[in-house]
């Protein structure tokens, strides 16, 4: 079969059975450098490569860089956000949170304005500003949901103002070459120059730019020739580009990487159901049939394995559906 398999490690893979039925068939393994300290990303290299020798197979490692992108601060718990509930933002108000206040590592109090949307994680839950009082972002909950710590911020239409790499990424990069990584992941990737200034930290790894900009869209020749491999970043993608919009970005970046050459990656929700059912829908099946029929390389799970219910099952499902398609 020539689609790969990219799997995201995370607590649900700290069991080694789990482990090993999910590497059976992964070929690279995901660490999320925006929720793992040095010490727990020792720890999953460890256990990873642990377990790949049990089973025989050699897995590559991915190092995702966080990149310049503003998140929930690191809480105790997760802040339930109702809908309808107001609820305020605040920059490091609070490291652990509470009931009514959501810590994030930026100061965005004076860029905001109140109608302003501000989406967590991958858009749910969804908050509206309603106002701005003393330091604090008064917002109202559209779309309900469940705020974990480390989640990512985005407001709509917002420009960002960091580069990539940031001076964490250039840090981390640095660790990821030392600890005998495949593959560092450069986050926000805006322009070409951007994969320059990380390879002067990867060492012998290669590249992957995450395309989630609407720069990165208008330069993905650019991005594409610079680059080792490219990833269809869905999630950030619809975030900045609204989700009607991706069909055709992904098309678009495929056709690019392709033309240039590079392998392609898919990812975000590929079997997002997955993450708490033991079968998918026959949307998401259609879905990586159309990613793979498009001449996707690569297909990424990222919550289905690092804390989902169904890890195993989730890249077995894959490898199925990649499978029927006679590829």
């Amino acid at each position: 079969m020539a689609i790969k398999i990219i799997a995201t490690y995370g607590p649900a893979l700290k069991e080694s059975i789990a482990m090993e039925r999910v590497l059976m068939h992964a070929d690279i393994m995901r660490i999320n450098f925006s929720h793992m300290g040095e010490a727990d990303c020792l720890d999953a290299v460890s256990r990873i490569r642990t377990a790949s020798k049990n089973i025989g197979r050699k897995i590559r490692l991915f190092a995702d860089l966080p990149g310049p992108k503003m998140r929930v601060s690191r809480l105790s718990d997760p802040i339930p956000a109702e809908k309808g509930a107001v609820l305020s933002i605040m920059y490091y108000k609070d490291l652990n949170g509470s009931k009514n206040c959501i810590p994030i590592d930026a100061d965005i109090y004076d860029d905001i304005i109140p109608g302003s949307l501000i989406s967590i994680g991958d858009g749910i839950p969804r908050l509206a500003v309603t106002e701005k009082l003393g330091r604090e972002i008064l917002c109202r909950v559209v779309y309900g949901g469940s705020i974990a710590g480390r989640k990512g911020v985005n407001v709509q239409g917002s420009p960002m103002k960091a580069e990539p790499p940031t001076d964490e990424d250039i840090l981390i990069a640095g660790f990821a070459a030392r600890n005998g990584f495949d593959y560092i992941g450069l986050s926000f990737v805006k322009a070409g120059i951007d994969i320059d200034r990380i390879r002067e930290h990867a060492g012998s790894a290669g590249v992957i730019s995450k395309i989630e900009r609407p720069e990165a869209l208008e330069n993905i020749d650019w991005i594409a020739e610079k680059s080792d491999m490219i990833m269809v970043a869905r999630g950030d993608l619809a975030l900045n580009i609204g989700v009607p919009a991706v069909p055709a970005a992904q098309k678009r970046i495929i056709d690019s990487a392709k033309a240039h050459g590079k392998p392609v990656i898919v990812a975000t929700q590929l079997l997002g159901s997955m993450t708490s059912s033991p079968i998918p829908t026959r949307a998401e099946a259609s879905d990586i049939a159309y990613a793979i029929e498009q001449g996707a390389d690569y297909l990424m799970l990222s919550d289905e394995t690092a804390i989902g219910r169904y890890p195993a099952e989730s890249v077995e499902m894959l490898y199925e559906i990649a499978a029927a398609q006679k590829v």
